[in-house]
């Protein structure tokens, strides 16, 4: 049986799930936010954190309180990924996302930098949308358009700036 249930990230939110319940989390509208996914082939926890006004440290902590309540019965105290992704105008910010996400140990860290504006429409300013999907048991990240426009681009970690072509 396969579940298609997206679970949506709005701004300055946090969500949890698993994949069981849902196939897909997304971070819709992003201009200049930064997306913390802590996951696994059980679950998920995602932080979709608005830029400015230093947001991404209580965000971070709130994530990690999350994933501290959760990872008996979310992960099943099993070994989790963790994927980061700022926008190019948060380098101060962003590549502070690191070091304080040290309390969930995760077995592997993606970061992925993109550049905002190349997502926005000629006609309005929907931005980018963050996908982290399971299929199979494999977890995969993509970026897309917000309107729907082009092809999703998969997300490797290689810390370079993903443009939208």
């Amino acid at each position: 049986m396969s579940v298609s249930k997206e679970i949506k990230v709005e701004a300055d939110n946090t969500v949890s799930g698993k994949w069981v319940e849902s196939s897909q989390v997304t971070a819709p509208k992003l201009g200049a936010c930064s997306v913390v996914a802590v996951y696994n082939k059980h679950g998920f926890v995602v932080s979709n954190i608005s830029a400015g006004e230093n947001k991404e440290g209580p965000a971070v902590a709130k994530l990690c309180r999350e994933y501290s309540r959760l990872k008996a019965s979310l992960f099943g105290n099993e070994a989790v990924m963790l994927w980061i992704l700022y926008e190019q105008e948060n380098a101060a910010a962003g590549p502070a996302i690191k070091p304080a996400m040290l309390g969930v140990q995760p077995v592997q860290t993606s970061v992925q930098v993109y550049d905002g504006e190349s997502f926005m429409a000629k006609t309005n300013d929907a931005g980018a949308r963050f996908s982290l999907s399971s299929s199979a048991g494999v977890v995969r990240a993509s970026l897309s358009r917000q309107d729907g426009k082009g092809v999703p681009i998969a997300l490797l970690g290689t810390r370079m700036t993903v443009r939208c072509p």
